[in-house]
């Protein structure tokens, strides 16, 4: 059973104490005994599939139209038949051609009830060809589409996943509408327990919560009502507070205090963590604080906190966070970035979201904004969700790589030690200069010109950063006295990154300035580092899939523009 967002397993009885937090009045309300015994049932729902045959069963699409299955899996015809449908030029050559080099699974043959074999597919084949179509129109060959799939095997791979829902999941958030939209959606297999809603707990005990106000002469006007929060003892023992009921109007929006930064690190950490599927630790209020006050994208002015209602038991917890990431190189090309919006669970549903990402939009508004950038997994489904709701569309994807940092024991070689011919001609020093950075900031510019999501930076935009010369972090690399490459390590984390003049591409002296980049990343502690690959068509760049790079994850840009009024 789930109540308020919080998982209580086994509990078929639960004694409540509530209290009630009366706008401009009584500030404490307290319920006693109030025992609370509510079951939801309901049947779960196989939708489209019907029973016919001992050994099959048929798909009903959104067209009415009976499709025969065997199993899970569908006739090469019938997957024509609603390729076609969907307005896909597609054949059994073309479908044949896409199975033997790889872009789509190859079918299972299988006996035919009426006798003889035949071929049958994943339905969710239906989702890749449309996308394939898609990209072919948008300019891709097959062989840059093949290459993007064999990304998303490699992603499926680190995460022990199936390598076609990968596909399918990455496929429906870089081209949202239409892909499932009319096609096929599957049968049900949702077995989750049912939950008892906010609502339901609402009905149990609202009677008690008004009635008792009325005998202490209150008002039962919901709308005065800014919060309840019941006291929940489990049947093992366990007690547990939980809202019931929040007044959106009650809830305080501003900007996170110096006495805020450790509940900050809570929401930040929570909210890293439902966006990758791993654990975050919360950052100590220390590291907050020098993020919110000396970073060079996120400040305090640019951070919105939500803040429940005071109780007696809690002064004002932070219930969600959003932020901006503003830079000043995005901004002058009309750019922000969006970072949330993030409320806790037991919280979710009254519209606190909505609001936090509403003040946001406004604040970049103000700032001269044109568009707001949102980069998500195609895991964060959620939020994916939700850009799409406030209008946010797809605009370009890039690829998360990361590579083990491996400290060689001793008599052992170092596997990122310097193995090109051309290392006595090579120099790398760091950045110990103005000069230097200007040069390492044009070539940036030269490699990168054209290139989603770049954007030229000036020695200007930097200074508030504190430069101290030399950048122990930041590397110029000269062959033969001219300048061919540049790499750097984001300050306080493992993100590497490397660019090389074209005719430098995937040859040795870029693979020596991607060994020297994570030698220095290890020294620093790290044991993995990371960094992120805008997709180039017709791209192979072998140098960093040779030193042990990874893509563990697609990430999508959504983008809003936003029109003055």
């Amino acid at each position: 059973m789930s109540l308020g967002g919080l998982l209580i397993p086994g509990c078929a009885g639960l004694k409540l104490r509530t209290s009630v937090n009366v706008v401009g009045s009584l500030p404490h309300l307290t319920v006693p005994n109030c025992q609370v015994r509510s079951y939801w049932s309901g049947k779960v729902a196989h939708f489209g599939v019907s029973r016919k045959m001992k050994m099959s069963r048929t798909l009903v699409a959104k067209t009415g139209r009976e499709v025969p299955l065997h199993g899970d899996l569908v006739e090469a015809s019938a997957l024509l038949s609603l390729a076609r449908e969907k307005g896909l030029n597609i054949n059994r050559r073309t479908l044949r051609l896409y199975a033997d080099t790889g872009l789509i699974p190859r079918p299972f043959v299988r006996n035919r009830d009426d006798g003889g074999r035949t071929g049958y597919y994943d339905p969710r084949t239906l989702r890749l060809l449309e996308a394939i179509e898609k990209m072919k129109s948008a300019g891709y060959s097959l062989r840059d589409i093949k290459e993007f799939f064999r990304h998303l095997e490699n992603v499926a791979a680190e995460s022990g996943r199936d390598p076609l829902e990968v596909k399918v999941e990455a496929v429906a958030a870089i081209f949202p509408g239409g892909i499932q939209d009319g096609g096929y959606t599957g049968p049900s297999s949702s077995k989750e327990p049912a939950d008892l809603t906010k609502i339901s707990l609402w009905r149990e005990i609202g009677g008690a919560v008004v009635s008792q106000m009325l005998r202490m002469g209150l008002e039962c006007d919901v709308r005065t009502i800014a919060e309840i929060r019941a006291s929940v003892i489990t049947e093992q023992g366990n007690e547990v507070t939980v809202p019931v009921f929040l007044n959106a109007r009650s809830v305080c929006y501003d900007h996170p205090s110096r006495e805020d930064d450790g509940d900050v690190g809570i929401l930040t950490a929570a909210y890293v963590s439902e966006l990758t599927g791993k654990v975050q630790e919360p950052a100590p209020a220390e590291n907050i604080r020098e993020w919110l006050e000396t970073s060079y994208d996120i400040s305090r002015e640019h951070f919105i906190v939500a803040r429940a209602p005071k109780t007696s038991t809690d002064p004002k917890p932070l219930i969600g966070f959003c932020a901006l990431g503003v830079e000043p190189e995005r901004l002058r090309a009309g750019q922000v970035r969006l970072e949330g919006p993030y409320v806790v669970p037991a919280y979710r549903g009254y519209g606190v979201g909505a609001e936090l990402f509403r003040k946001a939009e406004g604040m970049a508004r103000e700032i001269g904004a044109r568009y707001i950038d949102a980069f998500l997994s195609t895991r964060a489904r959620n939020a994916i969700s939700f850009a799409e709701h406030f209008g946010f569309q797809p605009c370009y994807f890039l690829y998360e790589a990361r590579v083990k940092l491996v400290k060689p024991e001793a008599g052992e070689p170092d596997p990122l030690a310097e193995k090109s011919r051309s290392r006595y001609r090579l120099v790398i020093k760091p950045i110990d200069c103005a000069e230097e950075l200007e040069k390492a900031l044009d070539l940036t510019a030269k490699v990168m010109r054209g290139a989603p999501g770049f954007y030229p930076v000036t020695a200007e935009d930097l200074e508030k950063t504190g430069l101290v010369y030399p950048m122990e972090d930041h590397f110029n690399a000269y062959l033969d006295g001219e300048l061919i490459g540049t790499a750097w390590n984001s300050t306080g984390s493992n993100r590497v990154y490397v660019n090389v003049l074209p005719r430098y591409k995937d040859k040795s002296a870029e693979a020596q300035l991607w060994r020297h980049i994570l030698r220095h990343v290890r020294t620093k502690g790290y044991a993995e580092a990371r960094t992120e690959v805008v997709y180039e068509r017709s791209s192979r760049r072998r140098v960093p899939a040779s030193l042990g790079f990874n893509v563990i994850t697609v990430i999508v840009c959504y983008r809003k523009y936003l029109h003055k009024e």
